[in-house]
């Protein structure tokens, strides 16, 4: 007699398989990324920092995450050396030090990584780790704004609004907004809406106020907030 398995057993049979399957290939993933870092590869070394950091196929570790992320940021890896920063800053895993912080920003930004230029300045800014100095802060939030980073413009129209390591320069402070505004920054969008109201470093003109002031408010009713003086953490996209 012909017996025949039901739909949901084979389906249950074949998940089964998918599901050793896959955590074959993960296991069998995770021991090459080992075998790469343990060879001196410094984004393996990364990468595998990220899975410790997550717990990604491996057991949460933040000491392991530390370990290889230290590797990773001695061989000059910009992404290593700005998380590396950020642990240090955070005292996530590693004692706190905001020297060390600004350190292993410093070199990340130095390659041009606009996360680190955007620490760095803040640390300048505010003092943390480093002699306070408003011109070394204008001068890195420039070199990450340059880059298109929007805390970055934001801040630098508040400076220049302000006059805080520089001369007071409402149009200087108006074109950095402008660009955070359309970059979504809401505290940008409010200051460049008041400075339409009053007419300071752009032509008076408030259709253009009530824009970025509407822009804001509805920022403001969905609950975003503008990440000022975060320190954001590398991701591989």
């Amino acid at each position: 007699m012909i017996r025949y398995i039901s739909i949901t057993s084979l389906l249950i049979a074949l998940s089964s398989i998918a599901l050793a399957q896959g955590v074959q290939t993960a296991a069998n993933e995770v021991a090459e990324l080992h075998r790469k870092a343990e060879q001196g590869d410094a984004e393996s070394q990364f990468t595998l920092a990220l899975r410790y950091a997550d717990g990604d196929g491996l057991k949460q570790d933040d000491a392991a995450a530390v370990r290889w992320h230290q590797k990773s940021a001695d061989q000059g890896f910009a992404l290593a050396q700005l998380n590396l920063g950020n642990r240090y800053r955070t005292g996530q895993g590693i004692p706190h030090d905001a020297r060390s912080a600004v350190l292993w920003y410093r070199k990340a930004a130095e390659q041009g990584l606009r996360e680190a230029e955007y620490n760095l300045a803040v640390s300048y800014r505010k003092g943390i780790g480093v002699t306070q100095s408003p011109p070394e802060a204008i001068r890195w939030y420039k070199a990450a704004a340059d880059q298109g980073h929007p805390q970055a413009q934001g801040t630098l129209g508040v400076m220049y609004l302000n006059g805080e390591g520089v001369s007071v320069d409402y149009k200087e402070s108006a074109r950095w907004f402008t660009m955070a505004a359309k970059q979504n920054d809401i505290q940008a969008q409010y200051f460049l809406g008041n400075l339409y109201i009053t007419g300071a470093g752009v032509a008076r003109d408030l259709s253009r106020a009530y824009f970025w002031l509407s822009v804001h408010a509805a920022a403001a009713l969905l609950g975003h907030r503008r990440g000022d003086e975060g320190a954001g953490r590398a991701q591989r996209d």
